[in-house]
């Protein structure tokens, strides 16, 4: 909300801006380590949707794709990763990865967010990230060209990104 916010005040400037609006970050999912390490198992509440989740080294170098472009414009740039997968695809491609099984735990948005405020997040960022999770929820995000137009690269995939961060998960 207040991202767009920001957009508005640079279009309305005439301040040329490319806005990077990346989808959820593949490195969110390090939020649950412990979870993986412990019990072989994260949470969330997105039930059966599917997201293009993007490698945050894909958003840098989208970035750098943007500064070192020599005419600037204004844009909206969506970057996503190369397919959109639920979480319990994820979770698929990290037991393969870790060679144990890990599981996706659906849980109901209010279950969920009452849980990230048991493990310490604030109540308003337990609050939006319940929010996003739902509104994910049964949906299929589109994947987009953002990171190829602008880094010149393919987006990473999730197994090379759990292939990446083995060794955190455990």
């Amino acid at each position: 909300m207040y991202k767009r916010q920001v957009e508005r005040v640079l279009a309305d400037s005439g301040i040329p801006a490319v806005n990077l609006r990346p989808t959820s970050l593949m490195q969110n999912l390090l939020g649950s380590v412990e979870t993986i390490r412990r019990a072989g198992q994260f949470f969330g509440a997105q039930g059966d949707g599917r997201v293009a989740f993007v490698d945050a080294r894909d958003v840098a170098a989208a970035a750098v794709g943007a500064l070192m472009r020599e005419k600037h414009h204004s844009e909206d740039v969506t970057l996503t990763g190369p397919a959109a997968h639920s979480y319990a695809d994820l979770a698929g491609q990290l037991s393969e990865e870790l060679g144990r099984p890990v599981a996706y735990v659906d849980l109901p948005p209010d279950a969920y967010r009452a849980g990230m405020i048991a493990a310490g997040l604030p109540e308003w960022l337990a609050r939006d990230l319940a929010l996003l999770e739902d509104a994910s929820r049964g949906t299929v995000m589109p994947v987009a060209d953002g990171v190829e137009r602008l880094a010149g690269v393919e987006p990473r995939p999730f197994r090379e990104f759990a292939h990446d961060y083995r060794g955190v998960f455990g």
